[in-house]
């Protein structure tokens, strides 16, 4: 989000309980200005996901299982999905709901 140009706001509350996100964090987003080209957004800000393959999932994989099932259970065990990091970067105030929404995939269960 552009620093010149950030303003904080206060999403819906339906939509903070639907990808559970804690209602008191700052929420911010850009108006635009010269700075940012109108866009609200200045920089990059990268965000990752990372999978440490613990014993159960090496089995499981050697059975061949698939790779939803290989994603649900990683998750049950604590990986943080690209969407997740993606709302802590919009719970620090670093991006927007709207951007993490655009660029990551929903978190299967």
């Amino acid at each position: 989000i552009c620093e010149n140009c950030k303003q904080f706001y206060d999403p819906p509350a339906e939509l903070l309980r639907s990808l559970q996100i804690p209602e008191d964090a700052k929420f911010a987003r850009g108006a635009g200005c010269d700075r940012c080209l109108n866009s609200g957004y200045k920089g990059r800000v990268a965000l990752y996901e990372l999978l440490h393959l613990s014993d159960a999932m090496r089995d499981k994989i050697i059975e061949g299982i698939s790779t939803t099932q290989l994603k649900r259970m990683a998750i049950q065990e604590g990986m943080i999905t690209l969407r997740r990091a993606g709302l802590q970067k919009v719970a620090q105030g670093v991006t927007t709901i709207d951007e993490v929404l655009s660029v990551t995939a929903p978190d299967e269960r």
